[in-house]
């Protein structure tokens, strides 16, 4: 597992350039990355119309998660509300705060997205930090991976970057780095960003 996509190599982070390939990106090449988000992500979670709802997202506080998640899971019942259960984590150190915790806990999420130090960040680490976050909350019954996912991949579409998804054979090796990424070790996981969008913009140039 995990030798068609080098994604735990650390080559990419050698140079004083670690995201080469954005820089070559041409008009045209992010629409079609989006078609292909829109048909690839997929995390058997039943969401509709994902780079639609991508586009959608006008911020990033909790009013917009929860109307994220609405979009794509209406109508299903539970679409755009926050979690009533208290759930097991399911990763080492996962939060998954109890229910009366987890607006606060979106609340928490929204001011550090606003600190300055969050705004320096790289969009590609930006999205790697989102993602491991709400994927921490676990805030909603149903559809957290893909609401994460594409909650995050706003921070690359404002910058005017492709979006990244995981092909479906190679989900479980995804999570396992998600798993290190919620204990803190997020580098992992922005190299798995980049080798995807990498692999997506190589895809759209065949």
């Amino acid at each position: 597992m995990g030798h068609d996509l080098p994604i735990y190599s650390d080559a990419i982070f050698r140079s004083a350039n670690p995201f080469p390939v954005l820089e070559t990106i041409q008009e045209g090449e992010v629409a079609r990355c989006l078609e292909r988000f829109d048909r690839g992500l997929d995390f058997g979670e039943g969401a509709g119309s994902p780079a639609s709802a991508l586009q959608s997202i006008g911020g990033v506080g909790r009013v917009d998660i929860v109307a994220l998640h609405q979009r794509m899971f209406t109508p299903r019942a539970g679409a755009g509300t926050l979690r009533t259960s208290t759930v097991a984590a399911r990763f080492r150190g996962q939060d998954c705060p109890d229910p009366e915790f987890i607006a606060q806990s979106l609340d928490n999420l929204e001011k550090w997205l606003q600190v300055d130090s969050m705004a320096e960040l790289h969009p590609i680490q930006q999205t790697a930090m989102v993602l491991t976050r709400l994927i921490d909350i676990w805030p909603f019954e149903f559809g957290n991976r893909t609401t994460a996912t594409v909650f995050a991949n706003g921070f690359l579409y404002r910058a005017g970057l492709p979006p990244f998804f995981i092909p479906a054979g190679q989900v479980e090796e995804f999570e396992t780095i998600l798993a290190h990424a919620i204990t803190m070790q997020t580098e992992g996981l922005v190299r798995a960003i980049y080798k995807c969008i990498e692999r997506e913009l190589e895809l759209v140039r065949s």
